[in-house]
C-alpha cells in the first residue's frame, strides 16, 4: 500500500505544529514523532511483505513440489505469520498440500466450510495473499473433499462456486496470471468431468474434458492436455465410440512421446490395446500391450494386466495369461481379483481340474459379494447424497427467502420508525410554535391593557383619548381573536367545520377558549339572554370568535339563511321593541 499521500500530509501537520512549539523539550519528543510513525509503518510493510512472499511461495510449491510445501507449513501456525487471515490461509494451504500428497482429505470437511464462511466475509484476503487464483481455492477443495465424501451433488456445487470465482476475461489474456487462471480453470472442469463419469453421465462427462482441454491449451499444459485427451477418449469409449476413443488416444499418446512421458506412454498404449481387443484385432492389441507390461505403474496395474490376459487368452498363450492372473491375484484391487478367479475357474475347467474350478469359483463368488455390496452401498450413499443435496438446496432457498423478508420488514421497520419520528418531531414543532405564538398574543394582551390603564389615567388631559382607546379595542380584540383562532380546537374547527356535529365536547372547549379572550362572555350572554337555545349559543360564541357567517353555517349544519334567521330571531329576543336585524345582533355580540 502506498503511504506517500499519508506521509506528505504527516509532513504538514507536523511542519505548523513545531512552527508553534516553544520549549526545547517539547520540540525534541515532537520529532520523536515522525521518525516513529516512518519506523512503524516500514516494519508494518516488512511483516506484511514477508507474509505474502512466504505464502505465495508455499502455494506454488504445493503445485510442484509439495513435499516442501509440506515441510515448510509443518510449524502450526508458523512462528513468523502473525493474524487471522495468515492463520486461516495457512489451513487452506495445509488441506492443498495434503491433497497433492494423496493424503485423506476428507476429514477437514468442517474446516473448509469454516473457512469458505471466513474467506466469504473477508473476500480480499486470498487475492491479496496468493493472488489472482486464491480465490477459487476454498471451492476447489470443498468440492474434492466432498467428492471423496461421495456427495456428488454438493461437491459439483462447490466446482461451480469455485468456476465462478474465476474472471473468464483474465483467464483469456496472453500472460502469466492468464496462464495461472486457464490452468486453474481446465483442473476444476476436469474435477467436475470425473464426478459425472463416476455418476454414469458420459454425455455431460465429455463436454467438461473438452472445455478442460480447450483451457488446458490456453494455458500451454502439455501435461493437462494428455490427460484431458484420455479422458475425452475414455468417454467415448463407454458410449461404444470405439473410432472416437481410438483417435483421442492416438492423439495422447502421439503427445506423450514428444513430451518423452514413458509412464504416461505405457498407460495409454494399454488402453489402445483393449480398444483392439473391442475390435477383434487381438494381433495390434498385443502390440501395444507388450511395452505396457515392462514397466506396469501401480495405480494400472490392474487393468494393465487384465488387458495383457484378455489378449493373451484370445493368442492362446495361456501360460502367459496365468502369469497375468496370479498378478492380478497378488496386486489387482477387487475387481481384478474376481476376474482372475472367474478366468482361471474356466480354464480349470477346460484342463479338467474340477477341484482348483471350484475353488475359484467359490472365492469369485465371494468377491462378487462383495462388490455387489460395495455398488450397492455407493448406490445408496448416491441416492441419499442426492436427497441431502435437494434438502440442503430447499432449506438454503428456504433460508435466503427467510433472510430477504427479515432484510425486507427489518428496512419496513425501520422506514416506519424514521416517519414516526418525523411526525413527533413535526407535531412538537407544530406545538411548539402555537405555543410560542400564544405566549406572544398573551404578551401583546398584557401590553394593551397596560396601555389602556394608563389611557385611562390620562383621559382628562388627553384631546385624543377617544380615538387612541378605539385603536387599543381594535389592537385588544384583533390579539384575543388571533389568540382564539390559534387554539388547538379551532384549528381543528378550521381544517374540518363538521366536526363538532354532535359533539359536546369540542362546543365545551369552544366555550372554554373564547371566556379565556373575553372572560365573563358566557356568563354576560346568559344574563341577558336567560332563554337561549344550544345553537343560538353556538353562533354567539363563533360570532365572538370572528369567524365568517358561511363557516358558521357550515360549522352548525345550517345554509346561510337559516344562520342569518337565527341572528334575527336572537335580534327580536334582545330588542323586542325594534325590528329585527342580524346586523344589529353581531354588534351587540362584538360589543359584549
Amino acid at each position: 500500500m502506498d503511504y506517500s499521500w499519508f506521509i506528505r500530509i504527516f509532513a504538514a501537520i507536523y511542519y505548523r505544529m513545531t512552527n508553534r512549539m516553544r520549549t526545547m523539550r517539547d520540540t525534541f519528543l515532537l520529532a520523536l514523532l515522525p521518525l516513529l510513525f516512518l519506523l512503524s509503518i516500514c516494519s508494518c510493510n516488512t511483516r506484511k511483505g514477508a507474509a505474502d512472499n512466504l505464502l505465495a511461495r508455499i502455494d506454488s510449491l504445493a503445485d510442484v513440489n509439495p513435499d516442501s510445501a509440506d515441510m515448510l507449513l509443518k510449524p502450526t501456525p508458523i512462528p513468523s505469520l502473525k493474524g487471522r487471515e495468515n492463520e486461516e490461509v495457512c489451513k487452506l494451504l495445509r488441506i492443498k498440500t495434503d491433497d497433492k500428497l494423496y493424503r485423506p482429505v476428507t476429514h477437514y470437511r468442517d474446516t473448509i466450510l469454516q473457512l469458505i464462511d471466513y474467506f466469504e466475509y473477508h473476500p480480499k484476503v486470498l487475492s491479496s495473499l496468493l493472488g489472482s487464483t486464491g480465490p477459487a481455492l476454498p471451492y476447489l477443495y470443498a468440492g474434492r473433499i466432498f467428492a471423496d465424501l461421495g456427495d456428488a451433488p454438493q461437491a459439483l456445487d462447490y466446482y461451480q462456486q469455485a468456476l465462478d470465482a474465476i474472471p473468464v476475461e483474465k483467464c483469456e489474456t496472453d500472460n502469466a496470471v492468464g496462464r495461472r487462471l486457464a490452468k486453474q480453470r481446465g483442473l476444476i472442469l476436469s474435477q467436475i468431468g470425473e464426478q459425472f463419469f463416476f455418476q454414469g453421465l458420459y454425455h455431460n462427462a465429455l463436454d467438461s474434458y473438452r472445455h478442460a482441454n480447450e483451457w488446458a491449451k490456453i494455458a500451454n499444459d502439455t501435461a493437462d492436455i494428455i490427460f484431458n485427451l484420455r479422458d475425452i477418449a475414455e468417454q467415448f469409449k463407454f458410449l461404444e465410440r470405439i473410432d472416437s476413443s481410438l483417435l483421442f488416444y492416438q492423439q495422447a499418446l502421439s503427445m506423450a512421446k514428444d513430451y518423452k512421458w514413458q509412464k504416461k506412454c505405457n498407460e495409454l498404449m494399454s488402453q489402445i490395446s483393449s480398444l483392439y481387443i473391442r475390435m477383434g484385432d487381438f494381433k495390434l492389441a498385443s502390440e501395444y500391450m507388450r511395452p505396457s507390461l515392462e514397466n506396469v505403474d501401480t495405480v494400472s496395474l490392474t487393468s494393465t494386466y487384465a488387458i495383457a490376459s484378455k489378449v493373451y487368452k484370445h493368442l492362446g498363450k495361456d501360460d502367459s495369461a496365468i502369469i497375468c492372473y496370479h498378478k492380478l491375484l497378488e496386486h489387482g484391487n477387487l475387481y481384478g481379483k474376481s476376474f482372475a478367479h472367474k478366468e482361471l475357474a474356466e480354464l480349470s475347467l477346460r484342463n479338467h481340474k474340477t477341484f482348483e474350478a471350484n475353488q475359484h469359483l467359490l472365492l469369485y463368488n465371494q468377491f462378487e459379494d462383495s462388490l455387489r455390496k460395495r455398488d450397492k452401498a455407493e448406490t445408496v450413499a448416491r441416492m441419499h447424497a442426492a436427497y441431502n443435496y435437494q434438502k440442503h438446496v430447499k432449506e438454503a432457498q428456504r433460508l435466503k427467502e427467510a433472510n430477504t423478508l427479515r432484510g425486507w420488514l427489518i428496512c419496513l421497520g425501520i422506514l416506519v420508525l424514521l416517519v414516526l419520528l418525523f411526525l413527533l418531531l413535526w407535531v412538537r414543532a407544530q406545538a411548539r410554535e402555537r405555543k410560542l405564538r400564544l405566549l406572544e398574543l398573551h404578551r401583546i394582551h398584557e401590553e394593551l391593557q397596560a396601555k389602556y390603564a394608563l389611557l385611562t389615567e390620562d383621559k382628562a388631559n388627553d384631546h385624543s383619548y377617544a380615538s387612541r382607546l378605539a385603536e387599543l379595542e381594535k389592537e385588544k380584540i384583533w390579539v384575543s381573536t388571533r389568540r382564539i383562532q390559534e387554539s388547538d380546537v379551532f384549528k381543528k374547527l378550521l381544517q374540518d367545520p363538521t366536526c363538532a356535529v354532535s359533539n359536546q365536547e369540542i362546543w365545551d372547549e369552544v366555550e372554554r377558549v373564547v371566556n379565556e379572550a373575553y372572560p365573563g362572555f358566557s356568563d354576560r350572554l346568559r344574563l341577558l339572554l336567560p332563554r337561549i337555545s344550544a345553537k343560538e349559543k353556538q353562533v354567539s360564541l363563533l360570532l365572538k370568535a370572528q369567524l365568517t357567517h358561511q363557516l358558521i353555517a357550515e360549522i352548525i349544519c345550517e345554509t346561510q339563511n337559516g344562520e342569518s334567521n337565527i341572528r334575527r330571531r336572537l335580534s327580536k329576543k334582545l330588542f323586542p321593541s325594534e325590528t329585527p336585524s342580524s346586523s344589529k345582533f353581531d354588534d351587540f355580540i362584538g360589543s359584549l
